[in-house]
């Protein structure tokens, strides 16, 4: 049997591409997951109904694993084939992921910030001002870097964007070790009222969440 050379080259070239591809596709699945699930986890905190809770983290990692496979069926045979058929269609499905993204990470950052107000801050815990009004600035932030994200994506420069990505998720990474850093100084602090009971009718007692004894 004889072997082209060249044919053996260019297999050798379509797997290490392919692999490549294959493993960035695994890193930006293990990115979107852990950064949309550390802001449903301090979501979470605040919850009263911890199986709602639990259910709002099994639901987004559903709803983003879709997202990703979705990335993988498109962007993989694009960068492999090069068409200009499914680079056009790759490159308006980046654009609608990436605000898929913003629009969960929106609506998570405002349910926690109702959730805060509503069964923490009017039931007496006035010391979570702080964390609300913390959290609504930092929140401006982080949907800027997810908008700037996507302006730097329409860039004739590509390399642009490529340095501004990983930047703006380290920029979202820190915001969230800083609410957890703020969340839990602010549970242990006794300075003011740290926790709260509603007397029912039946005289008995409910206490809300991130209170302590």
């Amino acid at each position: 049997m004889v072997y082209n050379p060249s044919v053996i080259l260019r297999v050798t070239d379509i797997c290490d591409r392919l692999g490549f591809l294959f493993a960035s596709v695994i890193l930006w699945t293990l990115q979107t997951q852990l950064a949309l699930q550390i802001i449903a986890n301090r979501l979470g905190l605040v919850m009263a109904n911890k199986k709602r809770a639990k259910y709002l983290k099994l639901s987004l990692l559903g709803v983003v694993g879709i997202i990703n496979i979705a990335v993988a069926c498109i962007w993989i045979p694009a960068r492999l084939t090069q068409s200009k058929k499914l680079l056009h269609i790759n490159a308006i499905w980046d654009r609608t992921e990436k605000v898929l993204y913003l629009l969960m990470d929106l609506g998570l950052n405002s349910a926690f910030l109702h959730i805060v107000r509503r069964e923490l801050i009017a039931r007496g815990l006035t010391k979570y001002k702080l964390l609300f009004n913390f959290n609504a600035c930092v929140v401006v932030i982080s949907l800027s870097m997810d908008i700037l994200i996507i302006a730097m994506m329409s860039s004739p420069n590509p390399f642009l964007y490529a340095i501004f990505h990983p930047v703006a998720y380290s920029v979202k990474l820190i915001i969230e070790m800083t609410m957890a850093d703020l969340i839990a100084k602010i549970v242990r602090s006794r300075h003011e009222l740290n926790s709260y009971q509603t007397t029912t009718s039946t005289g008995q007692t409910s206490r809300g969440p991130l209170s302590s004894a």
